[in-house]
């Protein structure tokens, strides 16, 4: 007898059009441009530190401090907040730059390297599990939009 297991890829930061919910905040940049200061927010699904964390390092963002139940760090031109009030929760995203410039390509930069970084940790785990359960894998499968199908042998 055998079991199929299937990992598909989902979607992980959910954008909200910073416009409509009045999360934009101007301030000025310095007095010596044109540009303005601006806060954008942003509701995620993010919930695994540790994964998040991983996404940022090969983002090559710098100066990540964790402060709290918050991420803090830079990235080129942005300084990014990840934070919550409950761990049970998903992190919030506040993106602070003096242009918005390329946000939502950084937004769903970061989305799809947190959605490959997560489905590398559950696949991780699920064979883990497996080794522990002393249970053998028959067939493994990785389809074109990166769906993981394992069939697992249970005799």
């Amino acid at each position: 007898m055998s079991i199929t297991v299937t990992s598909i890829p989902i979607l992980l930061l959910s954008e909200i059009v910073p416009e409509l919910t009045g999360a934009i905040k101007y301030h000025k940049c310095s007095e010596a441009s044109n540009k303005h200061y601006m806060e954008i927010n942003f509701n995620t699904i993010i919930i695994n530190k540790t994964v998040l964390l991983k996404t940022l390092i090969e983002h090559n963002a710098q100066n990540i401090v964790e402060k709290n139940d918050k991420i803090l760090c830079d990235f080129e031109n942005y300084y990014l907040e990840f934070f919550r009030d409950d761990d049970q929760k998903p992190y919030k995203l506040k993106i602070s730059c003096c242009e918005q410039k390329n946000i939502k390509e950084f937004v769903n930069n970061i989305s799809s390297q947190y959605t490959i970084n997560t489905q590398e940790a559950s696949y991780n785990k699920i064979k883990e599990r497996l080794k522990e359960q002393n249970l053998e894998i028959e067939d493994e499968e990785v389809f074109e939009d990166n769906t993981i199908v394992l069939t697992v042998n249970l005799e």
